[in-house]
């Protein structure tokens, strides 16, 4: 998936704070999540230009913790597009901000994204 990683993917960069920490001191999964939830949707809005609804998160792979002195970026695409439905692929890097050479894959994911109407109903990704 390196192919990823590339300025024109980048989605999301975050700062973690000490109130998205877990009990063991690291990066909380749950608000890794949601900002995995939040970078594909962005992801899937670019491409179908609309609104779009998370279907469902296809895989979440948790490699490595992330540190209160980390940065976290996100890079996705789309990967596989459907009638109304886009696969978006993502990776998760973690920086140290100490240190920006330390760059570590700590997360890799993918979700399916539906493109809606204005009343919420699904519709064509690609309606030209």
């Amino acid at each position: 998936m390196n192919d990823l990683k590339h300025p024109d993917n980048l989605v999301l960069k975050q700062f973690v704070m000490p109130d998205e920490l877990n009990y063991n001191g690291t990066l909380f999964g749950g608000q890794l999540l949601s900002w995995i939830d939040q970078a594909g949707a962005v992801v899937a809005i670019s491409r179908s230009r609309s609104k779009v609804a998370l279907l469902k998160m296809n895989e979440v792979l948790f490699k490595k913790p992330i540190m209160p002195s980390d940065s976290v970026t996100i890079y996705g695409k789309v990967t596989t597009v459907g009638r109304t439905s886009m696969e978006v692929t993502m990776e998760i890097w973690r920086t140290n901000i100490f240190d920006e050479n330390e760059e570590i894959l700590a997360a890799t994911a993918s979700g399916t994204y539906v493109a809606i109407d204005e009343n919420l109903k699904p519709q064509r990704v690609d309606r030209k």
